[in-house]
């Protein structure tokens, strides 16, 4: 499920921690919130910090996946290493924290980050691939621009002028129908 608004968070939450039979009491204290704030993010109104979060998902077992919308994604919006900066020191504070509360969980933190590293590289790749498309799909129609016909085509371009039709099958061929050469 995407999460694109408090209430998509609340209902994951609530969702998961009842089909699970816990209490608001039981998951609050693991997480180290008071009941009233797991109430308040259960019931969408937000205002949970993202370690908060991800310490409620980690609590339910809830796994936490970033991958990019393509609704939302414009050519614009590529990931540079310094957006992968920026989201690195903004996850280190809730790495540390994992990492306080539990040594054991650096390998599979490891593992995610790695995986968060080549998702972030994936994206960089495909962005830029997606910028150069563009750019030669604007240097074309400039060209056609430039030499008074911007609809053409590759279709009506003088290269596939001379295009000779196929034949057409015998069955047709009786009734008068055949291929013509230009």
């Amino acid at each position: 499920m995407q999460i694109q608004k408090p209430s998509d968070l609340a209902r994951i939450v609530k969702t998961q921690r009842q089909a699970q039979g816990l209490s608001q009491q039981a998951i609050a204290d693991t997480v180290g919130i008071t009941r009233q704030s797991l109430a308040r993010i259960e019931r969408g109104n937000g205002g949970a910090s993202f370690d908060t979060v991800i310490r409620i998902f980690d609590t339910l077992g809830i796994s936490l996946d970033a991958t990019p919308s393509r609704e939302h994604h414009t050519i614009a919006q590529g990931v540079d290493a310094a957006d992968t900066a920026a989201i690195a020191a903004a996850a280190a504070p809730a790495a540390r924290s994992r990492l306080a509360s539990s040594p054991a969980a650096l390998p599979a933190l490891q593992s995610a980050l790695n995986q968060f590293a080549d998702l972030l590289q994936k994206n960089n790749e495909h962005t830029l691939r997606e910028i150069d498309a563009a750019r030669a799909s604007q240097a074309q129609l400039n060209t056609r621009i430039e030499a008074g016909d911007p609809d053409r085509t590759p279709e009506n371009t003088p290269a596939c002028q001379g295009w000779v039709s196929p034949p057409v099958h015998s069955k047709f061929a009786s009734q008068g129908v055949e291929g013509s050469p230009v």
